[in-house]
């Protein structure tokens, strides 16, 4: 089930079954290489070790009121994307039945192939973690 939402500049298309971003274009140009998961989940053992879950990795269970669950062994998840008035917002939960910790929840992360600003392109990628930054350089 492939979902695409439209913006004035860029279009996003979500594959809901596969658990991949399949396009995203700005200005009528694909800025991704390759699809991206929506989620990379990392869980670790008592001993430490990483333990890596894409959303790939997931049985598409179904979508329902903007939300798509997911479900692998001991692990379900649900995906909110709520369509605001000039992007996506996205939100995830996570119920983890298995003897591993939660270490690490990564959300919507793309690989980009075009050129970022100072490069001589037009992206700039914003990174909300702790204090914020903007990228304009790899």
């Amino acid at each position: 089930m492939e979902k695409e939402y439209s913006f004035p500049f860029a279009n996003i298309k979500i594959d809901y079954q596969r658990g991949v971003i399949s396009s995203l274009t700005f200005q009528g140009e694909e800025m991704i290489e390759g699809e991206a998961s929506f989620f990379i989940l990392r869980l670790r053992d008592h001993d430490n070790n990483y333990h890596y879950l894409k959303s790939k990795d997931f049985s598409f269970v179904e979508f329902k009121d903007n939300q798509a669950f997911y479900h692998h062994e001991e692990l379900d998840v649900t995906l909110r994307i709520e369509n605001i008035s000039n992007g996506l917002k996205w939100g995830i939960k996570v119920i983890n039945h298995t003897s591993l910790l939660l270490e690490q929840v990564e959300i919507m992360s793309l690989g980009l192939h075009k050129d970022l600003m100072d490069e001589g392109g037009k992206g700039e990628i914003d990174i909300p973690y702790n204090e914020g930054a903007r990228v304009t350089s790899m």
